[in-house]
């Protein structure tokens, strides 16, 4: 009953978190990124983003 699947935001110093991650291997789960490009678009802007990466199964933290 554990996290299989993480989807992560980035903007501000995308690259570094991007390589961070690759790094320890997406920690054993499957890692998705959702990069906002040209803005920040806050919270409700960067869920409906990354909407192509959700399933439809399970919660969304």
């Amino acid at each position: 009953a554990g996290v299989d699947r993480l989807i992560v935001n980035v903007h501000h110093h995308a690259d570094q978190i991007v390589d961070y991650i690759r790094a320890r291997d997406g920690f054993g789960v499957e890692v998705r990124i959702s990069r906002e490009r040209d803005r920040p678009l806050e919270t409700g802007g960067g869920l409906l983003h990354a909407r192509d990466h959700f399933r439809g199964e399970g919660p969304i933290l």
